[in-house]
C-alpha cells in the first residue's frame, strides 16, 4: 500500500513540476484581415458571376431557378424553397 501511495505521489510530482512550453512570441493563428475593413473583406472574397452553361442545363433538364412549396404533417410544417441552380461551366 505504501508503494502505491509513493508511486502516486511521485507521478503527481512529475506532472506538477513538469515545465510547460513557453509562450510563443508570435501569434499562432494568423489573422488574414489585419488592417482590412469589412468593405475590403467583401471585395476580396467576392466571387465573379458564374457563366451560364445553357447546354448543360438543357442536357440535364435542370432549371436555372427552382421554386417549391408544400405543407405537411397536417398543416404543422410548411416548406418553401426558392433557389438558384448553379451548374459548373464545363463542356
Amino acid at each position: 500500500m505504501k508503494k502505491i501511495i509513493a508511486l502516486v505521489i511521485a507521478l503527481a510530482s512529475v506532472f506538477a513540476l513538469a515545465a510547460c512550453q513557453p509562450t510563443p512570441d508570435k501569434d499562432i493563428v494568423i489573422n488574414k484581415n489585419d488592417g482590412v475593413g469589412l468593405d475590403g473583406l467583401i471585395a476580396a472574397t467576392a466571387q465573379p458571376a458564374p457563366l451560364v452553361n445553357d447546354a448543360l442545363y438543357a442536357r440535364l433538364g435542370a432549371p436555372q431557378h427552382w421554386n417549391y412549396e408544400t405543407t405537411t404533417l397536417n398543416g404543422r410544417m410548411h416548406i418553401v424553397a426558392d433557389v438558384d441552380i448553379l451548374l459548373p461551366n464545363v463542356t
